[in-house]
């Protein structure tokens, strides 16, 4: 593989009738695949993204209310379909204020397994910043079994709070946040499910990393291992960005991962600057891929990825270049903010642009060795332009994986938080071409008119056939037929069931060890 990768094509904007493709927006959900969270009288911005069950997107962050010029934090939630719901103390948004006139922010968020939500950040009380955890009820109120009227609270240890994660202990639920110490010194937070610090965690509750002085963005737990690995990075000369490991129960670092817990990489040089903002942990192969951004010679930021292994630090040579992989696009500025893991080993990052002049989405997808997926988007990307400044600040996939939400903001004249809906063309069955071996099939006419449409099909083997029809999102609406086939040339016609909504579906085709998906559209 080549460690630089430069693309020189234009990037398709992801706009069209439609959409069907992995990387396309999903026509559905809000207005042709976005939705914007606009409130009369508001500017609102986004921190973070999180699901609830049936696809129910909860963004937190913070609101200013213009009448009063007062940011406070901020939580909403979206239906499936991209459209605000029922929420919150605010009829559609969850706000609150504690303390009046100063400023507040949601940093993070995540959802508990009984649909509670928790939301992690800071607020100011004249020159000091504190930081606050707060649980709500799945319907967005604060719950007042939860700390100190639903949140926990210290103003005597300075905490920036920037990630939120939690982890099943025993029957409990624990909570625990990274970011830095007042002194800039990386630290986590860990809280029991009733808001309170776990005593055996560093300093009750508090673990600061004097080792490192610059501080965390992301954190990730080994529930099975038991072992927190943590990224962040140092713009202070040397400039360096790092992993570290540690004790789930204490917080402690593990010596025995690279230099006695931490792995310091310089990838590029120290005089550059360089910006780890997320990790992922693969439980299965017990890898560590972090992703950011660095600054290159010539002056526009780049984006890259590295790969360790999680037990003792070293470099996973089958990820892009011994360990790296990089994305070169010359003359523009790429940034990345964000990543996730799908369950066939492809990632999603997220971040922004300027390739277009302003500020645009930008969400890649590379294959588990490091390389752009060129099925996903136009050569692995895609852009969304909605002709003002936007970024993607979070990522998250939907329950089944077939779609990936994209939460950010458009940072232009009044800001508005923003979801765009993408197809990923993941199905649980992990299988989504339709040239796979076993069986080639065409569709007429397509699109097609609430009509009837013909399949036609050759199969190599003898088997068992059944032909569904299945939704954009993989669920089963109608099975066509099931039937014993031996190896030959098929045609066979079906009709639609009556009042489908137009839209796009697919037609699965399945023998017994193969499977063939094609796009049919009604309209």
């Amino acid at each position: 593989m080549k460690k630089i990768v430069t693309l020189s094509t234009c990037i398709l904007i992801t706009c069209i009738s439609f959409a069907q493709n992995p990387g396309d927006l999903v026509q559905t959900y809000g207005m042709n695949g976005i939705s914007v969270i606009s409130l009369t009288d508001r500017r609102n911005v986004l921190s973070d993204i999180a699901l609830q069950s049936n696809d129910r997107l909860i963004t937190a962050g913070k609101t200013f209310y213009l009448p009063t010029s007062e940011w406070n934090t901020m939580a909403t939630r979206l239906t499936k379909d991209g459209m605000l719901d029922n929420f919150g103390n605010n009829s559609i948004f969850f706000q609150n204020d504690f303390n009046n006139d100063e400023d507040e922010e949601a940093f993070a968020c995540c959802v508990l397994p009984d649909d509670k939500i928790l939301l992690a950040g800071a607020y100011t009380s004249g020159s000091e910043e504190y930081h606050f955890v707060s649980q709500l009820t799945s319907d967005g109120q604060l719950d007042p079994s939860f700390g100190n009227a639903g949140s926990y609270i210290n103003e005597s240890i300075p905490f920036y709070m920037i990630s939120l994660k939690t982890y099943a202990s025993s029957s409990l639920n624990t909570i625990l946040a990274c970011g830095s110490s007042g002194t800039f010194d990386p630290a986590m937070l860990t809280l029991d499910e009733n808001g309170d610090p776990v005593s055996s965690f560093g300093d009750n509750g508090y673990y600061i990393c004097t080792e490192l002085h610059c501080y965390f963005t992301d954190i990730v737990v080994d529930r099975t291992g038991g072992y927190i690995y943590a990224c962040g990075f140092n713009r202070l000369v040397p400039a360096y960005c790092f992993v570290s490991k540690h004790n789930l129960i204490t917080g402690a670092l593990v010596t025995t991962f690279a230099d006695n817990g931490v792995m310091k990489i310089n990838p590029f040089g120290s005089a550059l600057l360089f910006t780890t903002y997320t990790i992922v942990f693969e439980e299965d192969t017990d890898l560590i891929t972090v992703f950011g951004d660095y600054k290159h010679t010539d002056g526009d930021f780049d984006i890259f990825a590295f790969r360790l292994h999680a037990n003792d630090g070293s470099f996973d040579n089958s990820f892009g270049l011994n360990g790296f992989s990089t994305l070169r696009i010359p003359s523009s500025n790429e940034y990345i903010n964000t990543a996730v893991l799908q369950s066939n080993g492809q990632y999603y990052f997220g971040g922004y642009t300027d390739s277009s002049a302003d500020n645009d989405f930008m969400l890649g997808r590379i294959d588990t060795n490091g390389v752009l997926d060129q099925t996903f988007g136009n050569n692995g990307f895609t852009i969304t332009d909605m002709g003002l400044d936007e970024q993607i600040e979070k990522l998250v996939l939907n329950e089944n994986e077939s779609r990936i939400l994209a939460g950010g903001n458009i940072s232009s004249g009044n800001h508005q938080m923003m979801v765009a809906c993408y197809h990923t063309g993941y199905h649980p069955s992990g299988i989504v071409s339709n040239k796979d071996q076993g069986i080639h099939a065409t569709i007429y006419p397509n699109p097609v008119n609430g009509d009837n449409f013909t399949v036609s099909f050759d199969i190599n083997h003898e088997s068992e056939l059944i032909i569904n029809l299945l939704s954009i999102e993989g669920q089963l609406i109608k099975q066509c037929s099931s039937a014993h086939k031996t190896a030959g040339n098929y045609s066979e016609t079906f009709h639609l069931p009556s009042g489908l909504p137009g839209g796009v579906y697919i037609i699965e085709m399945k023998l017994t060890n193969y499977s063939t998906f094609l796009k049919l559209v009604n309209y």
